[in-house]
C-alpha cells in the first residue's frame, strides 16, 4: 500500500525535475550557440588564410591573393577577385554550403540539398589598403574584415517551441579581421 508521504515525495521529485529542465535547457542551448560561434569564426579565419595563399589551399599556389607586381615593391596589394573566389570556395566547403550569389562584396551561401542542418549564410567582405604606421617602412598592407551572419536554428525541442511561438529571430554573427603583409 502506498502512503501519502511517498506520493508527496514523487510529486516533489517530478516538480524538481521539470523545474530543473526548464532552467537547464536554455543553458545547454547557450553551449550550442557558443560552439557554432566558434566554428563560424574559425571558418572565416581559415577561409581568409586559404584565399591569401601561402600554401593553405593545398594547390601549390603560393600567394593566391597577392598582386605580384606590388610584391616586388614590398606592398601587399590584394587581388580582390582571386581572393573572393578562393574565400567563397573554402567557406562553402567548411560548412557544406553552395556559393550561390555575389553582390560586389556580399557573398551568399545556401545549404546543399544533402545537408539541410545548415542555414543560409551571408558574408560581407571589406578590403582596406593601409599605409604602414612605421615611419621607416615604405610598404602598404591590406586589411580584410570578414563578417558572417546566419539565422540560428535552435537544437532543443523546448527552445524550438519557444522560438516559434515567441517569434524570436536569433542570428549568429561573427567578425574576423585579417592583415595581409609581405614579409622581408
Amino acid at each position: 500500500m502506498i502512503n501519502m508521504g511517498e506520493i508527496k515525495l514523487v510529486g516533489y521529485l517530478m516538480v524538481a525535475v521539470l523545474f530543473l529542465s526548464i532552467i537547464l535547457m536554455p543553458l545547454v542551448e547557450m553551449f550550442f550557440v557558443f560552439q557554432e560561434q566558434l566554428l563560424l569564426g574559425d571558418a572565416l579565419y581559415n577561409s581568409c588564410r586559404a584565399a591569401a595563399g601561402g600554401g593553405y589551399t593545398g594547390a601549390g599556389n603560393a600567394e593566391t591573393g597577392f598582386n605580384y607586381a606590388n610584391m616586388r615593391n614590398v606592398d601587399a596589394v590584394l587581388r580582390e577577385e582571386a581572393f573572393i573566389e578562393a574565400f567563397a570556395e573554402t567557406f562553402a566547403v567548411s560548412f557544406g554550403l553552395e556559393y550561390v550569389e555575389r553582390d560586389e562584396y556580399l557573398l551568399k551561401f545556401e545549404p546543399l540539398a544533402s545537408n539541410i542542418a545548415n542555414n543560409h549564410f551571408t558574408v560581407d567582405l571589406k578590403f582596406e589598403l593601409k599605409k604602414s604606421a612605421d615611419y621607416t617602412a615604405q610598404d602598404d598592407y591590406t586589411e580584410i574584415t570578414a563578417t558572417a551572419t546566419s539565422p540560428y536554428r535552435f537544437k532543443i525541442g523546448y527552445m524550438q517551441f519557444i522560438n516559434k511561438n515567441a517569434d524570436i529571430n536569433y542570428e549568429l554573427k561573427s567578425k574576423r579581421e585579417f592583415t595581409m603583409k609581405v614579409m622581408n
